[in-house]
């Protein structure tokens, strides 16, 4: 009999923990949520997501390394917390445009000459995720600047604020060897931001803009006390 109430008392504790662990997660990194949408040539012929084939999973002892001649990498934080580095190479189900088109999952407009890449989708197979952005190559000042820029995970999600930006911009920092570059800004882009927060912040004297003429593309420059 104390057998068996040990063996329920684990398992309920299990059971708490696993739940207390899953809101924390939550809490950093916004809610899992499956991808806004997916490309048509992002399957494979049994429909199934390609995954990207330089997938690199970072932890604190396989930490993820970046290449300083490489111009961006993506990035997302999968369900259980962990974070999915890849790099933005040609996918080879995909094409090479031979002039404008706009695409019809996410309505951007590309210009002839694009060649269609693996994108977020492929750190997760398609399955959910958490927020997810951009490592970018800033080569003048020689340093990564991380952004919340993907179309599949972060825009549309109520819960992809600053906050869970900053939380995985610690994460990335600590988990992702920069190739001998240091971390430069963390850059929350307010079009992939919840729409009522992002009208909310275009009134904020802190907001900059891509293009301060149109005041297009804007965005606000965090620090880890926002």
């Amino acid at each position: 009999m104390k057998k068996i109430l040990l063996l329920v008392f684990l398992s309920i504790y299990h059971l708490d923990a696993s739940t207390a662990w899953s809101a924390k997660i939550d809490r950093l990194y916004g809610r899992p949520s499956l991808p806004l949408h997916i490309k048509y040539y992002e399957v494979d012929a049994g429909n199934k997501v390609m995954l990207n084939p330089y997938l690199q999973v970072a932890t604190k002892k396989n930490k993820a390394v970046l290449d300083p001649a490489c111009p961006a990498y993506n990035w997302v934080i999968d369900v259980q917390g962990y974070l999915r580095v890849i790099s933005i190479v040609p996918h080879p189900r995909g094409r090479k445009y031979s002039g404008s088109y706009t695409r019809p999952e996410d309505g951007y407009t590309r210009t002839r000459g694009y060649i269609e890449k693996y994108g977020h989708v492929s750190a997760l197979a398609g399955g959910p995720g958490r927020i997810g952005g951009e490592i970018i190559n800033d080569f003048k000042n020689k340093n990564w600047v991380i952004n919340n820029k993907s179309g599949r995970y972060s825009r549309g999600n109520p819960d992809r604020l600053p906050r869970q930006l900053l939380n995985a911009a610690a994460l990335i920092r600590s988990v992702v060897e920069g190739g001998g570059q240091e971390w430069g800004a963390v850059v929350y882009l307010l079009d992939y931001a919840p729409k009522t927060f992002r009208e909310q912040q275009l009134s904020n004297p802190l907001v900059r803009f891509g293009n301060p003429e149109t005041k297009h593309l804007p965005y606000l420059l965090l620090d880890f006390d926002w």
